[in-house]
């Protein structure tokens, strides 16, 4: 609770929150209720779009609205391990931040390692993305 809500009330981390939300989602994936698929859907999206692009994360969203207009999200199999989704930083490595570079390199950080666990998928994740911001 501490992270987000000092993302919120940042102005320095204001700006990445959409990071934080999307890294803790597709660490945290759910189950399989079409909320939950969605969400994890939607998340891949744009934290892939934020670490790998360099797209904005203000932007996110905005992007949310546009890839859940589009639907058509599925179940991704085989998921990563909760192992191997836990091994990976996580918001307790992100909080300890002593200042807003240190802060955003330690949440793109995180964002890129919870990202790179779900790689398996990614090909379908950039299928999702160009189907759905086209």
């Amino acid at each position: 609770m501490e992270l987000l809500a000092a993302s919120y009330i940042d102005e320095d981390r204001r700006p990445l929150h959409q990071i934080l939300v999307d890294a803790y989602f597709v660490q945290h994936p759910g189950g399989d209720d079409h909320r939950a698929v969605q969400r994890l859907s939607i998340c891949l999206m744009t934290l892939g779009m934020f670490v790998e692009d360099d797209a904005d994360p203000r932007l996110g969203p905005r992007l949310h609205k546009r890839m859940v207009a589009h639907g058509g999200f599925r179940p991704l199999e085989p998921r990563p391990s909760a192992e191997t989704l836990h091994s990976r930083m996580s918001a307790a490595d992100v909080v300890r931040a002593a200042g807003a570079q240190e802060y955003r390199t330690l949440l793109r950080a995180w964002g890129a390692q919870v990202s790179e666990a779900w790689a398996a998928h990614h090909a379908q994740v950039r299928e999702w993305i160009g189907r759905t911001l086209s």
